[in-house]
């Protein structure tokens, strides 16, 4: 029998808000995803630790600030297939991002990961940077919309006999 499971990991995206911007930083690691793109900050869950947890943990390493748990809102939910392959056509990983909108914190954000990040900067929200991570694009215009979740990366096929069927019932 084949393993039909995929590994799913789960991440946080903050969004810093201050002044009509956010604050953004370009990838620097090669061989990751969004080498070379600007970014919302963020990083994945760790064991024992819930999403809120880890909205206040990645704000500490990554930006050297301190949030409250309570000044933290979850305003979407985004769902990427991750690694994909084409020949088997199993999807291997999926990714699920809690994107958190952040207007209040203690101290003055920096970039502490330079291996990781450089050019960390505030930018207005309606003339981001044309190299910007797109899925964070995505999820930054799904928000502006009010739509709290989205899925990228599958194609939606519906059964055509299925969905005659169903239309046929409406109507009648």
């Amino acid at each position: 029998m084949a393993n039909n499971m995929c590994k799913v990991v789960t991440g946080v995206v903050l969004i810093l808000e201050k002044d009509n911007k956010i604050l953004l930083f370009k990838r620097n690691m090669p061989n990751k995803i969004a080498y070379g793109k600007f970014c919302l900050p963020g990083g994945t869950v760790e064991h024992n630790e819930s999403i809120i947890q880890t909205v206040s943990r990645e704000a500490y390493e990554e930006i050297g600030i301190v949030i409250n748990p309570c000044d933290v809102q979850i305003v979407h939910l985004q769902r990427l297939r991750e690694k994909y392959d084409l020949v088997s056509q199993v999807t291997e990983q999926i990714l699920m991002l809690y994107f958190a909108v952040i207007t209040f914190w203690k101290g003055e954000p920096k970039n502490l990961e330079p291996e990781k990040h450089s050019d960390l900067g505030w930018f207005d929200k309606d003339a981001l940077p044309q190299n910007m991570f797109e899925y964070n694009v995505l999820g930054l215009n799904d928000i502006k919309s009010s739509i709290p979740f989205s899925e990228y990366g599958w194609q939606v096929v519906y059964n055509q006999a299925v969905t005659e069927e169903v239309v046929s019932e409406k109507i009648l």
